[in-house]
This record gives C-alpha cells, structure tokens and sequence, in this order.
C-alpha cells in the first residue's frame, strides 16, 4: 500500500514516480496501458478521478520501467481516497488492482485577521 502525499485542496500535487520489479528484475512497459481509479475511501463505489496513460489529462506516462504521476492540481474535495492501478501489457496480459494506495486531501485553512 502505498500512501500519497497528503495535500491541501486546489495545491500542487508533486510528481511521483512507481518503479515496477518482478523476481528483481525491471518490468518493462513498453506499450503497456495503466489506469488508476481514485474512489472515495467510504464510498469505493464512485470513481471520483482516472489517471491514465491515454485518454484525459492529467495523464499518466511511462519511462521503462516506472509510471509517472505528473505535477499537477487534483480537482479532488477534501477527504480520504483509495487508488487502485491496473495494467494492460503491450502482450495483452492484465494485472488489476496491483498497486493500491491511499491519499487524503485536505481542507484549505483560511486565516483572517
């Protein structure tokens, strides 16, 4: 399980890279599809965002051996997440749910005079 960067609403989410290893060795990725769900963590029902490596940004892209979430701003509200990354290798073989993680976002404290 891997847990995210815990950010504020509306900042900057930094970039994180995944590195995939099997038996030791580097898995390659070479035109392979991912595809994260992000849910809310009381309701894994509702897929609130989708990372992916095609489709709409922000996208997800591959660097042989690592998937990369970009810098960018989620459009996520405050509260608690699950994420699960699924596969599809360039030979056509699925691996779903591979790795999960958690992530929260948080409310943006205002301070005023």
């Amino acid at each position: 399980m891997i847990k995210f960067e815990t950010i504020y609403e509306g900042s900057t989410f930094l970039e994180q890279r995944f590195a995939l290893y099997e038996n030791g060795e580097s898995v390659t990725l070479a035109g392979a599809d991912v595809l994260v769900h992000v849910k809310r963590k009381n309701d894994p029902d509702i897929i609130e965002a989708i990372y992916a490596t095609s489709g709409e940004s922000p996208k997800l892209t591959l660097s042989g051996n690592e998937i990369v979430m970009p810098e960018h701003v989620p459009t996520l509200e405050p509260g608690k997440y699950v994420l699960d990354f699924n596969i599809t290798f360039a030979t056509g073989h699925k691996e779903t749910g591979f790795l999960q993680g958690e992530w929260e976002i948080l409310n943006p404290v205002t301070h005023r005079p």
